[in-house]
């Protein structure tokens, strides 16, 4: 017999993620694309270029995060995190020590802030952030990217207009630099309008390391046409492959859309997005009962169900996936309305229509989602770092309410399609991490197994974005994308998951990631 000739052999404890042959021993690589998966038995005759043995490791499918917004937080993660400071003073005090350290005339950004989580439980003045530097205009983000504020410098660059809702404005309306829902969005936008096409890319050359040394392999990445288009014309350069998701200003945006429609090469892959609603942290995520101690304050949707449905209308029909962000129980029954409406007047198969978040949904809510056909897109570690480990993060705007959400027990018991991911930059991208936080839901019942919270990272990441004929399981004719693992995440206690470090991450057979 011939001898087998192979680019690469992995030994080990192979979890393939395909529940028809969930484990093996040794797995083949040639040409980018996994050619064997089972016993050394089966390898015997073959000759490789390079061969690993993982003992007392694991090896997985490589990690797919089904939920980025590249842009702005690529450029971002030049800023400084500040998501562990503890009052005012030592939040400006980091500020101004990075501020120190930029290019006078550039942007300082400051990320990951969580005003709840501080003394004061406010955002600092524009006069406070005006302390930070007189040389920059200053940018502070909230860690769920809805409400922000700026500096004079960075009010003026941005010609902020006091009459938009959600600018706040002082005694003499003029902006105070803070900005919240319905303006964050158009605000956000022309920030990200200032950046060049260097600083996008080099943005996204962020993200891709990052991910890598995350065990990532491919990223959803949640973009305007433009970005959109500029990562896939550069793809070449990236480890990660880029699968792209159309995100728009609004339901009036239908630019974004006509050039995305006009693009073949990009409208073969890429689902349409809209928002339904706010988030929590700005009391805008949209609820049908008030928040807490709030009796006339109910969130607000960003546009009306006529208006969603026409925009979702042409795509729909055109076989398009849709996408659309909802995380109040109110918004998610807006969506599930119009995806309904939508099925019923062109009825279609197998459209796994997205809702993104899906964080507190009623029951009757999950139900119908199943009935649908719908997948969701959700992100465990918003647990953790929004909700709270307590829950106590959200109870002080939906009390009780909170036990309500991130139900990852009962979306799968239902059925559901969910896809994990990061929604970066508001959590990490760390799938193990969410993994684990899967397995300690401080709401018992919502818990779910090591095997599912890691199917949401593998096999169903890829079959929500239509890829399960290439991505998401270590099965023969798939592309070669693994993520080693120098532990085995079944043999360590839940709370040392989070601790497993990432061993080795190949992408279409090479190598783009080793541990130090």
């Amino acid at each position: 017999m011939d001898t087998v000739k192979m680019d690469a052999v992995i030994y080990g404890m192979i979890y393939t993620m395909d529940r028809e042959n969930p484990i093996a021993e040794a797995l083949g690589i040639k040409d980018g694309k996994i050619v064997y998966v089972g016993n050394r038995e089966g390898l015997k005759d073959c000759q490789a270029k390079r061969t690993v043995n993982c003992a007392g490791g694991a090896v997985f499918p490589g990690f797919i995060d089904t939920h980025v917004h590249a842009v702005p937080s690529g450029p971002f993660m030049k800023g400084v995190d500040v998501s562990a400071v503890e009052d005012i003073s030592q939040l400006l005090s980091v500020m101004r020590e990075y501020a120190a350290t930029v290019e006078k005339g550039r942007w300082v950004f400051a990320t990951k802030f969580q005003d709840k989580n501080i003394a004061e439980k406010r955002f600092p003045t524009r006069e406070e952030l005006d302390s930070v530097s007189s040389d920059h205009p200053v940018m502070l983000y909230h860690n769920d990217t809805h409400p922000f504020a700026f500096n004079s410098a960075g009010i003026k660059i941005m010609s902020l207009d006091s009459a938009m809702e959600g600018i706040q404005t002082d005694d003499n309306g003029n902006p105070t630099g803070f900005v919240t829902d319905p303006a964050f969005m158009e605000v956000a936008d022309n920030l990200i309008d200032l950046f060049s096409d260097e600083e996008l890319l080099d943005g996204y050359h962020n993200i891709d390391s990052y991910a890598v040394s995350n065990g990532i392999t491919t990223v959803y990445t949640k973009d305007y046409y433009k970005i959109l288009r500029l990562f896939c014309d550069h793809r070449d350069e990236f480890m990660t492959e880029v699968k792209p998701m159309l995100r728009t200003r609004n339901c009036d945006d239908t630019e974004n859309v006509r050039k995305l429609m006009e693009d073949d090469e990009m409208k073969k892959e890429t689902c349409i997005c809209a928002f339904a609603d706010g988030a929590f942290d700005g009391y805008s995520a949209s609820v049908v009962e008030p928040y807490e101690g709030y009796p006339d304050r109910f969130g607000m949707l960003f546009q009306t169900k006529e208006k969603l449905y026409e925009y979702f209308e042409k795509p729909h029909r055109d076989g398009m996936q849709l996408s659309c962000h909802a995380i109040g129980d109110n918004g998610i029954d807006m969506v599930l309305d119009v995806y309904e409406k939508l099925l019923e007047k062109y009825p279609r198969k197998d459209h796994r229509h997205r809702i993104e978040h899906f964080e507190m949904p009623k029951a009757s809510s999950i139900a119908r989602a199943a009935r649908l056909g719908c997948s969701l897109g959700m992100q465990p570690l918003l647990i953790e770092v929004c909700e709270g480990m307590d829950m106590e993060g959200y109870r002080c705007f939906v009390g009780d309410r909170v036990k309500r959400c991130s139900p990852y027990r009962s979306v799968l018991d239902a059925g559901l399609l969910v896809g994990g991911g990061s929604d970066f930059s508001v959590t990490a991208m760390e799938p193990l991490r969410a993994a684990m936080i899967c397995l300690k839901h401080p709401v018992e019942s919502e818990r779910i197994s090591l095997y599912e919270a890691l199917e949401m990272f593998t096999v169903n990441a890829a079959k929500i974005g239509f890829m399960e004929d290439r991505k998401g399981m270590l099965k023969e004719g798939m592309d070669a994308d693994v993520v080693i693992l120098e532990k085995n995440p079944f043999d360590v206690k839940t709370d040392q998951i989070a601790d497993i470090k990432i061993a080795e991450t190949v992408i279409k057979g090479k190598s783009v990631y080793q541990a130090v």
